[in-house]
């Protein structure tokens, strides 16, 4: 971790606001990956004290990101 450690609460509020967008703007290929899928399931929320949020996104998608 390099970042600045989050909030259950700040987590899971920013993973919704991300999902909701990316769901907006028509992407379907992405998921939650890595550290955040691990706390989603093992914990049923992100992982307290982390740094950031683990979205994979397909490339073909890359200029509706941008």
């Amino acid at each position: 971790m390099t970042g600045v450690a989050r909030s259950t609460a700040q987590l899971d509020k920013s993973l919704k606001f991300v999902c909701n967008r990316l769901h907006t703007f028509g992407l379907k290929n992405w998921f939650v990956g890595y550290g955040t899928l691990l706390g989603i399931v093992r914990d049923g929320h992100c992982i307290d004290g982390d740094d950031d949020l683990d979205i994979v996104i397909d490339v073909k998608e890359i200029n509706q990101v941008r």
